[in-house]
């Protein structure tokens, strides 16, 4: 299974963020991803099986400017949940890791890279210089679902070409 539900929320700080809006994105980024994980934990317990949830590098260290804090804050414990499950499953042979993406070119970024300064700034932010693909996250989530990955679980995997590593 894949966690991959998301959104991303109004850029303001969080003094400007209303309740309705905090709980809106924590329902969708983390609360999403306990309920599809609970309902297939007793599918998994009796054949074992791999889970893989998509969190953010958001969800691994601040950024500067960056004032998303519901998404930073649904990212960050989606990772924590990940090594919480993949100890509580492991004797269940269930493999829980994670993937960290960074900007990746997609329906819920492009509007924040409309223009050739944005894109240009988005890309600096990654050692590697560009933003990334769809394809780049795809490949980390196939290689977590394969049984290459068999003796992989509660891992934390930064796809963002370097950022986090800053």
């Amino acid at each position: 299974m894949v966690n991959n539900a998301g959104i991303f929320p109004q850029i303001k700080p969080l003094h400007k963020i209303s309740e309705k809006e905090w709980n809106e994105v924590i329902d969708v980024n983390l609360t999403g991803q306990f309920r599809f994980t609970k309902a297939v934990i007793p599918h998994m317990e009796k054949n074992g099986g791999c889970i893989i949830n998509v969190s953010s590098d958001a969800g691994l260290k601040a950024f500067e400017n960056f004032s998303a804090d519901a998404y930073t804050a649904s990212k960050g414990a989606l990772v924590l949940l990940t090594k919480t499950w993949a100890i509580e499953y492991a004797k269940y042979k269930i493999r829980v890791n994670c993937v960290c993406p960074g900007i990746v070119e997609t329906d819920m970024t492009t509007p924040y890279l409309t223009t050739k300064s944005e894109r240009d700034m988005a890309a600096a932010e990654h050692p590697l210089g560009r933003i990334g693909t769809p394809d780049d996250v795809a490949q980390a989530i196939l290689y977590f679902a394969s049984e290459d990955s068999s003796w992989i679980t509660g891992a934390i995997l930064p796809i963002d070409g370097g950022a986090a590593a800053k």
